[in-house]
């Protein structure tokens, strides 16, 4: 039986041009798009893609690659659309890249909606505002995430960790340019974790 249909997958496949990928299933599609850095984009490929994407654990939002040959909606607008569509699926990974002008306000928001459904394991983030004194506070659950295994901060990021923090899933930290509330935060947010050095870390 499943022959009989991979074998008219692959006839439909040669009439539309040779597409074979576009004939494999739903899952398999959806594996392939989760490799990709911006899966949003790959839905202008195909109609068969077009709704695949939405179902994906995986967000990059990345505003050069958003806003690319765009001049009529904000990175807001876009988001905002790609954030209706996807609110059903939860998240694994979320990936926010916001550099020119960015709005906390906004990634706080989308934020706050995707550690509430605890299940996130990678979070990406690097914004920058124009504006040294301002900083995105960070919500206290993420602090006490038991699903978190990659934080990845960059730039204009306050970190004050609660004191009792615990983050026992969390394999990979990258720190960069971030502001800390006091000259304790960064070994309160380090003192639940153990972290491990090989010889190729190390830079003379």
């Amino acid at each position: 039986m499943e022959s009989r249909i991979e074998k008219r997958r692959i006839e439909r496949a040669e009439r539309n041009g040779g597409d074979i990928i576009s004939t494999l299933p739903d899952f398999l599609l959806i594996h392939i798009l989760s490799f990709l850095p911006t899966p949003i984009l790959t839905s202008i490929l195909s109609s068969r893609w077009k709704p695949l994407w939405t179902l994906l654990p995986i967000l990059n939002l990345d505003q050069r690659t958003l806003l690319r040959n765009e001049h009529t909606f904000s990175f807001v607008d876009r988001v905002s659309r790609i954030w209706t569509l996807c609110n059903a699926i939860p998240l694994h990974t979320l990936r926010i890249r916001w550099t020119a002008n960015c709005q906390l306000f906004y990634v706080e928001t989308w934020l706050r909606a995707t550690i509430h459904l605890a299940v996130l394991q990678e979070l990406d983030l690097f914004i920058y505002t124009y504006t040294y004194y301002q900083a995105l506070e960070l919500p206290r659950t993420l602090f006490f995430s038991t699903t978190l295994v990659v934080l990845k901060f960059k730039d204009q990021i306050f970190l004050n960790p609660p004191h009792d923090c615990s983050l026992p899933s969390l394999r990979i930290l990258q720190l960069s340019y971030v502001k800390y509330a006091n000259h304790n935060s960064l070994s309160t947010f380090l003192q639940d974790l153990t972290l491990k050095m090989s010889v190729s870390d190390l830079k003379y």
